[in-house]
């Protein structure tokens, strides 16, 4: 895309100098003759430099519109990139709170000793998914802070509120009282 806005504007560029020299020549040429023709020469000399000032003005639209589709595209990049890593902070979420339900089930089996032993490794689990979902938290803080900077006309997409429902680091039919990070893609 950015190719062929690069393309339109050295194209609309060309085309003002072109018109320049045009009305150049047709001024050179007038200038040389005082005839009937010499005033079609003047008037359409001035044709060609309303045209070159319109291929000029023209040349900036498509140079702003290129900027904007830029800054777009950046922004929807950094969407993509927040995505990916809610998604990859979710299943984080996810792994540590079975690895820590995993622990407490083994240290309710186990002896005293054992108990001793995996209790806190299964604290520094929940730890973890408390982490997770601080992360989350921020990348979705961060998401929701591009969106509102970001031109709204510009149809990037808009963070929105989950609609599965389950919080991240719980299980269905479990909820939590504290707030939690939107479901892994930031924008379902």
């Amino acid at each position: 895309m950015q190719a062929e806005f690069a393309q339109a504007i050295r194209l609309m560029e060309q085309l003002g100098r072109i018109d320049e020299n045009l009305a150049d020549t047709l001024r050179a040429m007038a200038a040389a003759d005082k005839s009937e023709a010499a005033a079609r020469r003047l008037e359409l000399a001035k044709a060609a430099v309303k045209g070159a000032h319109e291929a000029a003005e023209r040349s900036k639209q498509l140079q702003r519109q290129a900027d904007r589709w830029a800054r777009q595209a950046e922004v929807v990049d950094l969407f993509q990139s927040l995505r990916y890593a809610g998604t990859m902070l979710a299943d984080l979420a996810r792994t540590e709170r079975d690895i820590a339900d995993t622990l407490m089930s083994l240290a309710s089996r186990g002896g005293s000793d054992r108990a001793a032993q995996l209790l806190p490794l299964a604290e520094e689990a929940v730890a973890g998914v408390q982490r997770a979902n601080d992360r989350a938290q921020a990348l979705h803080d961060l998401a929701v802070s591009v969106a509102r900077k970001n031109d709204q006309g510009a149809g990037a997409p808009q963070p929105r509120g989950r609609r599965c429902g389950t919080p991240l680091g719980t299980r269905p039919g479990e909820r939590s009282s504290r707030w939690q990070p939107p479901c892994s893609c930031l924008t379902c």
